[in-house]
């Protein structure tokens, strides 16, 4: 990681963001990998936050370190079949098959389509209501009227 960065200050590698730093929800991962940047020539590859959490249980210090694996896609895949990761835990930080701007924006247009359908079974469901109680209130109305003319 010292490495990366020096060549990257020093103009020796060009480097992208990773793609999925942004839905680290684990605190330790977060706050270690918040920015954390991959070199471009590894943008096809996976780049995992991994830990075997161990912490102290007199002080409840977190005593393990966590590291980046970077694997290959057909490695991920292979380690997701087998549960490679059990025991570990796992952070995605850079996933090649993943464009986190198209997925935000798809997940963002997917709110919005469920919002406007809620508000639209809502209008919907206001009218049914108001339909069934005109009706109701006609059938009431034409109940007294016969029943008046008869008393």
């Amino acid at each position: 990681m010292e490495q990366l960065q020096y060549d990257q200050q020093h103009g020796k590698v060009k480097t992208v963001k990773a793609n999925f730093v942004e839905n680290l929800t684990d605190q330790y991962f977060k706050k270690e990998y918040g920015g954390h940047h991959i070199p471009a020539h590894e943008q096809h590859l996976y780049h995992l936050a991994m830990e075997a959490r161990t912490f102290d249980t007199g002080t409840g210090e977190k005593l393990s370190r966590s590291r980046v694996v970077v694997l290959t896609q057909e490695n991920y895949a292979s380690m997701k079949e087998t549960h490679g990761f059990a025991g570990e835990t796992v952070a995605i930080l850079h996933n090649p098959k993943h464009d986190s701007k198209a997925a935000h924006k798809a997940v963002k247009a997917a709110a919005e389509a469920a919002k406007k359908a809620a508000e639209a079974a809502s209008e919907a469901e206001k009218q049914r209501l108001a339909e069934e109680a005109a009706k109701e209130a006609a059938a009431q109305q034409g109940k007294g009227v016969k029943e008046s003319p008869g008393k």
